[in-house]
């Protein structure tokens, strides 16, 4: 369980620079809301990191009600 938390957890990070560094200075992104959103997705994993699941699932809910596009959210609370 830990071993898939910890590489679930990396590969959401990696994913994330990923998805924010490929995004085309033409593509619409409202970069507040994705900043919002992302910022709850840290927290997320801060929370699940110090084994507060029920605190993390939260967190990371409201990153989907502020940028429901963000599939760092989704995957990330699936994987806890």
């Amino acid at each position: 369980m830990r071993h898939t938390f910890v590489v679930a957890s990396t590969a959401l990070v990696l994913s994330s620079f990923l998805s924010f560094g490929c995004a085309s200075k033409s593509a619409k992104i409202d970069r507040n809301i994705y900043k919002t959103s992302q910022t709850f997705v840290e927290k997320g994993y801060e929370l699940a990191r110090d084994h507060k699941y029920d605190e993390a699932i939260h967190v990371l809910t409201e990153a989907i009600k502020f940028d429901p596009d963000n599939e760092n959210a989704y995957i990330f609370r699936s994987s806890i």
